[in-house]
This record gives structure tokens, C-alpha cells and sequence, in this order.
């Protein structure tokens, strides 16, 4: 852990109880203040953020500041400034974190960006044929096809031409045996290996099981969850390019 960081989640454990039940970042210590601005703008460490959120169970820190939307390019500017700097000036401690940080929220973004950014084109949706045993609790391909279908289009999302989807497509799958199931939603994309070749691979999925009870109404509620996080996390990684539909 950066020194600097420890230092201000560690005087967390220090401070007066008024400065905790302030919820803005006026007034707080300075390293305190640090790691709540890293917080807010989505670049503290996963392992930073674990010991903040025990510090506020324990009634230690202060609530969390409204987040901010982690933009690609704004946090890659940002990086980029620290590091060139870096290379022909010292930087501070606190500038050494906050690079450290960066870099640590780059690499996350660039993960979502790899399995969920597509500058916000539409997408087909391939619905698997259900097992013989979906007749018995009257769970249909179409309740799941019109359910999926709907999130997709109130989002602007779904097109049914190949073309337009640039080969992109949102597969759902659900499989029972006996009371048992289990739902699948996998986001589909074209990718590029080292060689050049392209080919549509799996890059995003979500998966789920339970036991229905007979209720099919439960296994399209299970979809609609599903689905319902993959569009959240779709559309904070295309949003610059949602935005500007």
C-alpha cells in the first residue's frame, strides 16, 4: 500500500467524531480528503477501498462523496501527465499515489472496455430453445425473447440486422432438471488475436441457479436481473458514446 495512502486511511482512526459525520470534502484533513477524492472518482484501490468500508462500519470515516462517472479518457489524461512528469521531475508522494492509482484504474477500464465497449451500437439477441421440461411450469422462449428483447430496445439497443450489430450479440440461455435451474447471459463480440484473425468470443457473462418451485415467472425474473446488469455495466463503459446518440 502507497505510504501516503496508508498514512490517510490510517488517520481515519484519529479523528474527532464531528469531522466523520461530514459528508463533503471541505474541511477534511488533507490525506484524509485524498482518499476520499480517490474514492469518489473511482481510482482508490480495491484493497484501500475494503479498509475504508470497515472503517465506516466501525463508525471510523466519514459516508462516501457523490461518485463520479469513471471516464476512459479523462482518468488516461490524467496518467499520462503524471507519468511524463515523472520522468523529468520528482514527483511528490502524494503525486506518486495518485499515479499508482491511475494506473491501477486504467487497467480496470481497459478490462471493461475489452469485454463491453462497442461505441454503443445495437445488438442482436439469441435466445436458446428451452429443455423439454419448460412445458411442465409454462416457461416459454418467447416470454424470455420478449423480456430480454424489451430491455435491449428501451435502451436502444437492439437491432435485429447482423450488419448493423457488427456481429455483436446478447445470448441467453436457461437450462432445468427436475426443480433445479440455472440462466446464463453471455455478451458476445468480435475480437482480434495476435495473428489477426477475428472471430466472435464470448467477453462479458453472468450466470445464475436456483430451484423454480414450478413458478416459471421466477426463471424470467432470474433473466430480467441478469440483463438488467449487463445494460448497468454496458452502458457505464459506452457512455460518452450513449450520450452522444
Amino acid at each position: 500500500m502507497p505510504h501516503c495512502l496508508f498514512a490517510g486511511i490510517a488517520l481515519l482512526m484519529a479523528l474527532p467524531a464531528s469531522l466523520h459525520a461530514q459528508e463533503t470534502l471541505e474541511g477534511q484533513p488533507p490525506k484524509l480528503k485524498w482518499v476520499l477524492e480517490s474514492e469518489q472518482r473511482g481510482i482508490l484501490p480495491e484493497r484501500e477501498q475494503a479498509i475504508l468500508n470497515e472503517a465506516r462500519r466501525r463508525g471510523l470515516a466519514p459516508p462516501p462523496i457523490s461518485p463520479q462517472h469513471r471516464d476512459y479518457h479523462t482518468i488516461k489524461k490524467g496518467h499520462d501527465v503524471l507519468s511524463e512528469k515523472s520522468n523529468s521531475d520528482d514527483l511528490t508522494d502524494e503525486e506518486y499515489d495518485r499515479l499508482f492509482a491511475l494506473e491501477d484504474a486504467l487497467m480496470d477500464l481497459e478490462i471493461e472496455r475489452f469485454e463491453l465497449f462497442n461505441r454503443c451500437r445495437p445488438m442482436r439477441l439469441l435466445v436458446e430453445g428451452l429443455p423439454d421440461e419448460a412445458r411442465a411450469i409454462g416457461l416459454t422462449k418467447k416470454a424470455l425473447n420478449d423480456t430480454t428483447e424489451n430491455r435491449l430496445s428501451t435502451a436502444g439497443l437492439f437491432t435485429k440486422n447482423p450488419l448493423e450489430a457488427s456481429w455483436t450479440n446478447l445470448y441467453v440461455n436457461v437450462n432445468l432438471v427436475g426443480a433445479a435451474f440455472s440462466v446464463s447471459v453471455e455478451y458476445r463480440k468480435n475480437v482480434i488475436d495476435d495473428f489477426g484473425h477475428d472471430h466472435s468470443a464470448v467477453t462479458w457473462k453472468s450466470r445464475a441457479t436456483g430451484t423454480h418451485t414450478g413458478d416459471s415467472d421466477f426463471i424470467v425474473a432470474a433473466i430480467s436481473e441478469k440483463i438488467d446488469k449487463f445494460l448497468v455495466e454496458y452502458l457505464r463503459v459506452n457512455k460518452a458514446a450513449c450520450d452522444g446518440k
